[in-house]
């Protein structure tokens, strides 16, 4: 099978930047297993959110999204586990 195309978006890159730099490196280690694996995280489990998936990395998740038909996943955004998700509609608003 043919490797996943792995798409970061503007906002999660600047929120890569900021963390950590341990962190960061995690960050980028996980999202770069989604290569292979884009549906081995599990779903968001929050009203609205039944289409993404998030890695857990530490005390941050990323928020992706996998489009088999396009074999794409399409990362959203980096957040603490702490902080609220943003609303799933402010989602596709982020620029890639």
């Amino acid at each position: 099978m043919k490797d996943t195309l792995v798409l970061v978006s503007r906002t999660a890159e600047q929120q890569i930047h900021e963390l950590p730099e341990s962190a960061g490196q995690a960050v980028l280690d996980a999202l770069a297993r989604l290569i292979a694996f884009p549906e081995s995280a599990p779903q968001v489990d929050a009203q609205d959110y039944e289409a993404y998936r998030q890695v857990i990395i530490r005390r941050y998740r990323a928020i992706y999204r996998y489009y088999p038909e396009r074999n794409e996943v399409r990362v959203y955004c980096i957040l603490h586990t702490r902080r609220r998700l943003p609303s799933a509609e402010v989602l596709g608003y982020i620029e890639f």
